[in-house]
C-alpha cells in the first residue's frame, strides 16, 4: 500500500543516518523496498510522468528539510546533526514530533501550514459570523492547494462560495451552512467556473468531500457531459473502475436527495441510468469521493495531500467528461466573433500590432481576446502552442516578463527568460506563422516598469529594425514582426488616465460595452435584453457608464440563459454582490437600482434568494420596464 509522507520521514532518515548522500531516486527505490510495493504501485505515475512513490518521497524530504532535519541540494539528499540527534533519540518521525521542533513550526507558519480542526465543523450554523470565517478558511485552503495541485491543474480557474446571506420570509438572515471552493481547467468557453464541469471541495456539518461537479447552473455543460458519454460509455465505465476504493458517482435534482452509486463495481445499466437522469429539470452530477468529521480531523496536514490525491485521481474522468483527452471533440466554442468587428480588429492591428480591450465587467474581453488569438494565429484555438496567456497583477514584474534571475531548486541562480522574451524566441524561429501574446487584466500591473526598455521596441515600425541590451543576459532583444499582443481591461477597476502614457501611445484600444442583441429571448416570462438594458440604465445614474453590467452575466454555454432558475443564480451569486461593491453599504442606492422587492434597505438585506419564482419575475419586469433608451 503507498506510504503516506508522515509514514516515510523515519525509514528516510534511517537511511541517511549513515552520514552518506543519497539521491531522491535512490530514496525512492529504498522506500518501495520498504513497504512492499507492488510492481503496479511502482508504476504508478502522477500527471507529471514522475512515479507516485518518487514524487512522495520528495515532499518528504521538503518536510525534513523544512523542520532542519535534512539538507538537499541537486536532488541529494544529507542529514544534519540535528537530525542525527532526533533519529537517535525517538527513531520514530511523525508530525506530532516534527510540530515540537522549533525550526519546523516556523517553516510551517512561512509556508502555510494547513489542516481541518473541529471549530470548522462546528461554524457550520448558518450566523453571519461563523460563515465568513468559513469563507476565510476555505481562500487559505485555495491557497495552499495551488501549491500542491496535479501539473495539469496548476492553471485552473478558481474561485471560494462568498457568505452571502439569505432572508426567509419572516425577515430571518440564515446563510449558507456549507463551504466549498471550485476549480476549473481552462474554462476557456465559460469563463466563469460556475457555469464549467468543475473540481469542488467542500465542507459539509460532518463530512468533507472532493468531487467532480456539474451544477444545474452550468445547464449546456451537463447536456455535453450526457453527449460525453454516449459516445464512449465502456471506455468511461473502464475509468470509474479504475479509481480507488471509496468513490461514487450519482445525478439527481436539486430539490432531491442524490442517488450515488460507489465506483468499483458500477454496472453500465446504472450508468446509463446516471446520465438518463442527466437530461430532467435542475439535474445536477456528482463524482468523487468523503471523509466523516472524525477523518478529516485526524488527517492532520495529509489533508491536503488527500486532497490533491482525490484530484489526481479523478483527472482522467474529468478530462473525458470535457473532451479534453484527445478521444472525443471538443466542446463547442460558442458564438463566433461577428465578421463585422473582426475586420475592425484586423484593421487595428494593421496599424498597430497590439491592441487593448476595454471596457465593463462581463462585456467579453477575455472571451474575445482568446477568440481574436485563434483567428489571427490560423484557429488552432486560443490555447494553442501559438498563443500565450499572462494576468498582469500589482506584483507582476520586468523579471516575470521579459528577463530576470531566479533560484533554482538546488539554490543557485541563474537569469531566467520571462514570457514575453520566451513568446519572441518562437515567434522569431518560426516566421512563417504568427504569434500571440494575450495579458489580461493589463491595468493591474505596473505597465511601465514591466515592460521596461521595450516599450520603443513593440511599435509596429520598430519590429524586427531595433533592439534593445538586456541588462541581466547582456543580450540584444528585437521584437520579431508576427508576434501581436492583445490586452484586456475592466474600466470599472481603473479608467484607462491610469495607464502609462508611452503605454498608450503604442496600443490601440477597442472598447467592448454591453451587446443587447446578444441576449435577444426570454427567461420565464423576462426579456432578457431588456432587462440588462433597464438595469444599466440604473447603474449608469448612480455609479456611472464604466460600471455597467455586460451581457455575458445573462449567458450561459455560448447562448443567453434559457430558465428564471439561471437568471436568478446569476443575480444572486454574480450581478448583486457586484453592485454591492459599487454601492459599498448604501442600501438606499441599492434598493433604487434594483427596487423594493429585492432590497430590504430598512434591514440592509438582499432578498432574491427567498423569493419565489413568480415574486422574483415580477421584481425583474419592474427594472425591464425602466423608461431607458437602450430597450
Amino acid at each position: 500500500m503507498m506510504p503516506k509522507l508522515e509514514d516515510l520521514m523515519g525509514p528516510i532518515l534511517a537511511i541517511l543516518s549513515d552520514g552518506r548522500t543519497y539521491h531522491k531516486s535512490q530514496l525512492a527505490e529504498r522506500m518501495a523496498a520498504e513497504f512492499n510495493l507492488t510492481s503496479n504501485e511502482k508504476k504508478q505515475t502522477v500527471p507529471s510522468g514522475q512515479s507516485r512513490i518518487s514524487n512522495r518521497v520528495v515532499w518528504a524530504c521538503v518536510e525534513l528539510k523544512g523542520a532542519g532535519l535534512i539538507t538537499t541540494k541537486e536532488s541529494k539528499a544529507t542529514i544534519t546533526k540535528e537530525g542525527e540527534a532526533l533519529y537517535q533519540k525517538s527513531g520514530k518521525i511523525d508530525y506530532k514530533l516534527l510540530r515540537s521542533v522549533p525550526k519546523y513550526r516556523a517553516w510551517l507558519k512561512k509556508n502555510q501550514y494547513f489542516s481541518f480542526t473541529g471549530k470548522d465543523f462546528d461554524s457550520m450554523t448558518g450566523t453571519r459570523d461563523d460563515a465568513k470565517y468559513l469563507s476565510a478558511r476555505f481562500r487559505h485552503l485555495l491557497k495552499i492547494l495551488k501549491k500542491h495541485l496535479p501539473d495539469g491543474l496548476k492553471e485552473s480557474k478558481s474561485y471560494v462560495a462568498s457568505a452571502s446571506g439569505r432572508p426567509d420570509r419572516n425577515g430571518n438572515v440564515t446563510y449558507k451552512d456549507c463551504t466549498w471552493l471550485g476549480l476549473a481547467m481552462n474554462p476557456v468557453v465559460f469563463t466563469r467556473v460556475q457555469e464549467s464541469i468543475q473540481f469542488q471541495v467542500s465542507l459539509e456539518k460532518n463530512s468533507l468531500s472532493c468531487f467532480i461537479w456539474a451544477s444545474w447552473v452550468a445547464r449546456n455543460r451537463i447536456l455535453f457531459l450526457q453527449k460525453q458519454f454516449g459516445q464512449d460509455p465502456e471506455r468511461f465505465q473502464k475509468i470509474l473502475r479504475d479509481l480507488p476504493d471509496g468513490y461514487a458517482i450519482g445525478a439527481g435534482a436539486r430539490e432531491t436527495d442524490m442517488k450515488e452509486i460507489p465506483t468499483a463495481k458500477i454496472t453500465r445499466t446504472q450508468l446509463d441510468e446516471i446520465f438518463g437522469t442527466l437530461g430532467e429539470k435542475n439535474t445536477e452530477f456528482y463524482l468523487g469521493r468523503s471523509w466523516d468529521r472524525r477523518d478529516a480531523i485526524k488527517m492532520d496536514k495529509d489533508i491536503v495531500t488527500a486532497v490533491c490525491g482525490v484530484l489526481e485521481a479523478l483527472l482522467p474522468a474529468y478530462l473525458f467528461l470535457n473532451g479534453l483527452d484527445g478521444t472525443a471533440p471538443n466542446p463547442p466554442s460558442g458564438p463566433l466573433l461577428p465578421p463585422s468587428r473582426l475586420e475592425d480588429y484586423k484593421r487595428m492591428l494593421q496599424k498597430t500590432p497590439q491592441i487593448i480591450l476595454y471596457g465593463p465587467p462581463g462585456t467579453g474581453k477575455t472571451y474575445t481576446a482568446g477568440m481574436l488569438a485563434s483567428h489571427i494565429t490560423g484557429n488552432n484555438g486560443p490555447d494553442s502552442k501559438f498563443v500565450r496567456h499572462v494576468t498582469f497583477h500589482p506584483s507582476y514584474s520586468y523579471e516575470e516578463f521579459v528577463e530576470g534571475i531566479k533560484p533554482d531548486s538546488s539554490g543557485s541562480f541563474h537569469i531566467k527568460d520571462g514570457i514575453f522574451k520566451q513568446a519572441c524566441s518562437d515567434a522569431r524561429s518560426d516566421p512563417a506563422n504568427k504569434y500571440v501574446l494575450v495579458i489580461d487584466e493589463i491595468n493591474r500591473g505596473r505597465t511601465e516598469k514591466i515592460f521596461g526598455e521595450l516599450i520603443t521596441l513593440i511599435e509596429g515600425d520598430k519590429r524586427a529594425r531595433r533592439s534593445a541590451h538586456l541588462a541581466y543576459s547582456q543580450e540584444e532583444l528585437t521584437v520579431p514582426e508576427n508576434l501581436m499582443m492583445i490586452g484586456t481591461m475592466n474600466t470599472a477597476d481603473r479608467s484607462l488616465t491610469f495607464l502609462d502614457a508611452a503605454l498608450r501611445r503604442r496600443f490601440g484600444f477597442y472598447e467592448l460595452m454591453p451587446d443587447y442583441s446578444l441576449i435577444k429571448s426570454t427567461a420565464g416570462d423576462v426579456p432578457l435584453g431588456k432587462l440588462l438594458a433597464g438595469l444599466n440604465s440604473r447603474v449608469r445614474v448612480h455609479a456611472g457608464r464604466e460600471k455597467q453590467i455586460g451581457h455575458s452575466y445573462l449567458m450561459s454555454g455560448g447562448g443567453p440563459m434559457q430558465t428564471i432558475e439561471e437568471v436568478r443564480y446569476a443575480f444572486t451569486h454574480e450581478i448583486i454582490p457586484l453592485l454591492q461593491d459599487y454601492f459599498y453599504e448604501d442600501y438606499d442606492k441599492l434598493e433604487e437600482v434594483l427596487g423594493k422587492t429585492l432590497v430590504d434597505s430598512k434591514n440592509l438585506e438582499m432578498t432574491a434568494g427567498v423569493l419565489s419564482d413568480s415574486e422574483f419575475t415580477d421584481a425583474l419586469k419592474k427594472i425591464c420596464d425602466e423608461d431607458n433608451q437602450d430597450k
